[in-house]
Parts: C-alpha cells; sequence; structure tokens
C-alpha cells in the first residue's frame, strides 16, 4: 500500500466511456489506497455500475462539457477534490496499472510524485504483462503530468484554488497547470514504475480507442480523432 503520514492515501481517476480499462486496473490499483473515486459523467451508468462492483465511491460532473467543452477534465477534477477531501491524494488515469508489490514508500509533504511508465500499446495483450512489464518500453519522462500524480493536499504550494487548469476544451493542460506549481527540486520519481495501457495522448477529446469488449464507438470518435491529430500538429502531446 502507497503510504503516506497517517497511513492514508485516497486516489481519484477520471472515466468516461472507459470502463472497459478501468475494470483492469481499479481493482489492482485500489489494493494499494485507502479508498478511490472515480470521477465520470452523469451519462456514464457503466463506469458508475463498475464503481459500485468494485466498492468505489464514484461523482458524477456534467463539468466534463460545460461551455462547449469535449472534455475537461481539469474541470471535473477540480469539482472532485471537493468531494474527496484532505490528506494525501493520488491522481491516477483510469489506463494506468499500479504493480502487485510496492517497496516500502514514504512520500514526503511538499512534494510532488510521478512514477515513470512502461507502454504497452496493444492493451488488448495486457493479460500477459500483469505481473512482469519490464520488458516493454519505458517512455522519456520530463514532466510530471496526470497520469500520476501523488502529492498531499496541506501542501505549502496549494493553498490557493483552482490547483488544476480549468480552462481547457480537452483532458490535457490542466495537470500540467498543477505541476508547474511545485519547484523542480520538489517533483520526484517514487521508486517504482506503472504500466500504461494503450497509446498516450489518444483520447483527449473523448474516447476513440477501440472497446475490449468489441462494443462500438460512437460514430463522433472520428472528429475526436481528428481534433486530437490537429492538437499534436501544434505540439502537444
Amino acid at each position: 500500500m502507497l503510504r503516506g503520514e497517517a497511513m492514508n492515501v485516497r486516489g481519484l481517476v477520471v472515466c468516461v466511456q472507459y470502463d472497459d480499462i478501468l475494470s483492469i486496473t481499479l481493482p489492482r490499483n485500489m489494493q494499494h489506497l485507502d479508498d478511490c473515486l472515480v470521477v465520470t459523467s452523469p451519462a456514464d451508468k457503466d463506469t458508475q455500475r463498475l464503481a459500485d462492483s468494485l466498492g468505489a465511491k464514484w461523482f458524477a460532473t456534467d463539468a466534463f462539457y460545460r461551455n462547449s467543452a469535449r472534455l475537461n477534465k481539469g474541470l471535473a477534477i477540480e469539482q472532485a477534490f471537493d468531494a474527496l477531501g484532505h490528506g494525501w491524494i493520488l491522481i491516477w488515469d483510469a489506463d494506468i496499472l499500479l504493480p502487485f508489490s510496492l517497496p516500502d514508500f514514504q512520500p514526503r509533504l511538499g512534494c510532488l510524485y510521478t512514477a515513470r511508465r512502461r507502454i504497452l500499446t496493444d492493451y488488448s495483450q495486457w493479460r500477459s504483462h500483469l505481473v512482469d512489464w519490464s520488458g516493454l518500453p519505458l517512455r522519456p519522462e520530463n514532466h510530471f503530468y496526470g497520469y500520476f500524480q501523488l502529492f498531499h493536499a496541506d501542501d505549502p504550494v496549494l493553498k490557493s484554488r483552482p490547483w488544476y487548469g480549468i480552462d481547457y476544451t480537452h483532458a490535457g493542460g490542466g495537470d500540467d497547470v498543477f505541476q508547474k506549481r511545485w519547484p523542480a527540486n520538489r517533483k520526484l520519481r517514487p521508486p517504482f514504475e506503472v504500466l500504461h495501457l494503450g497509446p498516450c495522448d489518444a483520447n483527449w477529446f473523448g474516447r476513440v480507442t477501440p472497446r475490449l469488449d468489441g462494443a462500438t464507438i460512437e460514430a463522433a470518435s472520428e472528429r475526436r480523432r481528428t481534433m486530437q491529430t490537429y492538437l499534436r500538429s501544434k505540439g502537444w502531446g
């Protein structure tokens, strides 16, 4: 288990139409957390049912789509902070898998921790990499983005709200605003890696990657893919 002050680490994960992947990661990751809050949209009943079935709490908000946004992840997370409470918080993406076991690790208040990640691009192969993913590519990480952000809510850099960037129309950007609150010498790597299931930076405008269960992605996914490609051409992702 991740252990901080008072040995209480709460998880926060955003999941909108990503329940098939969350069904893999949530059971594993909850073993390392004292509790977990799944942030989703009011219409995403599959994610809500999954959270209920696994004993996780869920928080539904329309913040993702306010002001014509496609997926304002930062605003949704900012709202969820109020429901989550204080103490140690781990923000993690629905496609991030923690190891079976973690080394002894005592995070320090005043620091932001982001684990390095190995990438399993074809997540249909996840079963063969559940235990050992040491042979998979290790992604170069120069930043401390929101796929894994462990911090304490009483950190001095978090005196003013909002913590996340809340004005983006897509899922990127908000976590970058957040990680820039810490000076470079206070942004650290924990002594373990995580596994990223699927391609990176593919679903910033909503789900476009194929579902594991073969269910059809709505027609709007092609427009989302086009917007994601345009964003990459501008240097994002």
